[in-house]
């Protein structure tokens, strides 16, 4: 009896913990990609928070125009331009 109230408990703390760092990453690199699950759409909206998932869209996207830019130097000076 002891053990299922605290099963129950561990599984209600779940549900109501904020969000990780590690979490909230790979949402954004899922969303990045356009795919994502059902039940971790869900998580999202149930336990995050609107502002981290913003902030955490606005570095993706700054560090993938870097990456990028990164790439095109990196080529144009490989072909001597």
């Amino acid at each position: 009896m002891k053990a299922e109230k605290s099963q129950i408990q561990t599984e209600s703390d779940e549900h109501t913990k904020p969000l990780s760092f590690l979490d909230m990453l790979q949402s954004t690199l899922w969303a990045a990609l356009g795919v994502q699950k059902s039940e971790n759409h869900k998580r999202d909206f149930t336990r995050g928070n609107a502002y981290h998932f913003i902030y955490m869209g606005i570095g993706f996207t700054a560090f993938f125009v870097c990456l990028l830019i990164g790439i095109v130097h990196l080529v144009l000076s490989s072909l001597g331009t």
